[in-house]
């Protein structure tokens, strides 16, 4: 059964269907005799078909990125709609070592080779830490009767909102920092081929050429894990539906592309935002907002005096990128790039603290 969220645009001069569709597909099946749990009585099963509620699904979703969670139980986020589950570790050395079993991988001269069976496959790392969970799966009870629901968008949204409360930069990588797809390594010949068992010191045993492998990136310290109290923060967003605050949305966009090494796109979203939290703080004091970029450092609210110097040059450096041109001051010290981090980490805290005094709604919600 397909099911399709409906995003219909007409197709435009460049004959490109700019459409959001998705389709998802399921797979329902059939038994000859009754499939009983462990631990579910015959009148359980017997009465499963009565008790389903009508245009009501259960999820299981495997997350791109992992979601950092304190050790603990916490309640569903509830809604007419839809139930949002705690996020839950899922088998990620069973599902590692699956993606390289059974696989033949191509050789220079040999054409294709397999990986032995003495290969250490399904090697996993975590750096959650010892009282919290790297948790990629998610359990979503989902209204599918409604046409205007959408559980991808439900599942941006949820993740938006950790992102927000929890500094866990990581929610908005394309990629996993913490799983960046290493599997296996192994030695090779000087033909480049996969190099055979050799004998080890002690001439009864071999020691083998293939090895497990897994690579993440560090945290960074200033994330942390979603507790009772965050819990409870990303319930009260969730249901109210509140879009995460730009200044902190191209933040943290900021620090996902330093981490990716992504810089140009770090810089200009730090421009951005460091653009936002000024323009927003003005308009909060009910100053005029006079210019645009390093323009704002006149009469600036949050901007420092001192910092004058350092945010005319990430601004000369962001137009330089928006022209297609190597950014000027970067190109002559990529290591400038950590002062540009380090002054918008330190606007940020600012923004925080002036945001304490003017409460976070009206911050969320100024129009200027």
């Amino acid at each position: 059964m397909a099911l399709t969220v409906s995003f219909d645009v007409p197709v435009r001069s460049s004959g490109i269907r700019w459409s959001r569709n998705r389709i998802s597909y399921r797979v329902t099946p059939n038994f000859a005799g009754n499939p009983r749990s462990e631990g579910d009585s015959q009148e359980e099963c017997d009465g499963l078909p009565s008790k389903t509620l009508s245009d009501w699904s259960g999820y299981l979703v495997e997350m791109p990125t992992p979601i950092i969670m304190a050790k603990g139980s916490f309640n569903p986020i509830i809604s007419p709609s839809f139930r949002i589950y705690e996020p839950f570790e899922i088998n990620q050395k069973a599902r590692n070592a699956g993606a390289m079993s059974d696989i033949h991988i191509p050789a220079d001269q040999d054409g294709r080779i397999s990986v032995p069976g003495y290969a250490i496959n399904g090697m996993t790392a975590s750096n959650a830490g010892d009282d919290c969970l790297s948790c990629l799966g998610l359990r979503i009870d989902f209204l599918d009767g409604n046409p205007e629901n959408d559980i991808h968008e439900l599942i941006r949204l949820f993740r938006s909102a950790v992102r927000e409360v929890t500094f866990q930069w990581w929610l908005s990588s394309r990629t996993n920092p913490f799983d960046l797809g290493h599997r296996l390594s192994f030695e090779l010949t000087p033909s480049f081929g996969a190099a055979k068992p050799y004998p080890s010191s002690n001439s009864d045993s071999y020691t083998g050429t293939w090895r497990g492998s897994t690579s993440l990136t560090n945290r960074l310290g200033f994330e942390r894990p979603v507790g009772k109290n965050e819990w409870a923060e990303i319930d009260s967003r969730i249901r109210a539906g509140r879009e995460m605050e730009s200044a902190t949305s191209f933040f943290m966009d900021a620090v996902s592309a330093f981490m990716a090494h992504e810089d140009h796109n770090c810089l200009v979203n730090a421009c951005v935002a460091l653009e936002i939290m000024e323009c927003k703080m003005r308009a909060l004091s009910g100053k005029k907002i006079n210019g645009y970029g390093d323009k704002l450092r006149r009469d600036a609210v949050l901007w420092r005096k001192k910092d004058e110097e350092t945010i005319k040059k990430m601004f000369i450096d962001r137009g330089h990128i928006a022209h297609g041109r190597p950014p000027y001051n970067y190109r002559k010290n990529p290591v400038i790039m950590v002062d540009y981090l380090e002054l918008l980490v330190e606007y940020y805290n600012r923004f925080l603290d002036r945001s304490g005094i003017h409460g976070w709604p009206a911050v969320t919600g100024v129009n200027f």
